[in-house]
């Protein structure tokens, strides 16, 4: 999310500022009626395209918001919100050969909004990559609540990788690992070339602040990101 506000909405909002500021400094004085309806005009249109601008950052601005905070977590729980929103990924992408087994606890379906959006927006993640990376065909997604720790598993059967060597432009595992460090958790990656893949998030429930306790929870085999 930093980068995008970085790449889109403060450009944006930089233009908009120097235009106002540009306005404001240009000279006033005596001038002709021409000069004084063109210097208008101009003005107009300087200010047309300063609020075009101020218009498409209010717009983007809106759209990051809707994506920190799904409009389909607004009725449902996420685990309930993240099955149905892969049933369709994987519908349009024609992947339906993988199948998703979903065993999640009533409690860990209780979540405060940040903590839920982080749980649904990293299994959606992670069961693409499964799908279209790991040519899973079969994904189990856990949940558990023990201690007012959250622990969510994806686990799937397909080819695999090696943790320690993910290309760079593997955005979808540093974006899980942004996620889970934002809500004071960790993520943690269990795999090797020949398969399977775990994907692990772990964060404390009650309390947005990282503990100890999750950020050193990792054990053999696991690597955290």
């Amino acid at each position: 999310m930093g980068h995008e506000i970085h790449d889109t909405l403060l450009p944006l909002l930089f233009g908009a500022s120097a235009g106002l500021h540009n306005l404001i400094q240009q000279p006033g004085g005596d001038q002709s009626d021409a000069s004084v309806d063109a210097a208008a005009h101009l003005r107009r249109e300087q200010l047309k395209k300063i609020a075009h601008w101020i218009d498409q950052a209010l717009e983007t601005g809106r759209r990051i918001l809707g994506s920190a905070y799904p409009a389909e977590l607004a009725h449902r729980n996420w685990a309930d919100a993240a099955a149905d929103t892969l049933q369709r990924i994987l519908d349009e992408a024609t992947q339906r050969r993988t199948s998703v087994q979903w065993d999640v606890s009533d409690a860990a379906k209780i979540l405060s909004e940040p903590i839920a959006t982080a749980a649904y927006r990293i299994v959606i993640e992670a069961v693409r990559n499964a799908c279209r990376h790991g040519k899973a065909t079969e994904v189990r997604v856990a949940a558990r609540v023990q201690e007012d720790k959250l622990s969510l598993v994806v686990e799937d059967n397909g080819i695999g990788f090696d943790p320690q060597h993910v290309a760079p432009d593997r955005f979808g595992i540093r974006s899980m690992s942004g996620r889970a460090h934002l809500v004071g958790g960790q993520l943690l990656l269990s795999s090797q070339p020949s398969g399977p893949t775990t994907v692990t998030f772990r964060c404390p429930i009650d309390s947005p602040a990282a503990d100890s306790s999750t950020a050193d929870s990792s054990t053999a085999g696991e690597e955290a990101f």
